[in-house]
């Protein structure tokens, strides 16, 4: 199996007000696959971050507590 480059990856991201959500794919084989997806919801309040693999088990988590102004920019932050 060969590792995927930086290049080999194509990530979206959704922002809305108060979470931002994305989902990673790989280019392999001539199409794309599937690879880790998640969101940070509560953005400005009580931050959460959540990553899940393609089966939907999850490979991450993080919460900052109540009164935490993460804010988009420090969310994206923590997803790259």
């Amino acid at each position: 199996e060969r590792e995927l480059a930086v290049s080999d990856v194509i990530v979206v991201v959704n922002a809305g007000s108060s979470s931002i959500k994305f989902s990673a794919y790989g280019l392999a084989g001539g199409g794309m696959e599937p690879g880790v997806r998640g969101q940070i919801e509560g953005i400005y309040t009580a931050p959460k971050f959540t990553a899940k693999a393609p089966a939907g088990d999850v490979l991450s988590q993080k919460s900052w507590g109540q009164g935490t102004r993460l804010g988009h920019d420090g969310a994206l932050e923590h997803v790259m």
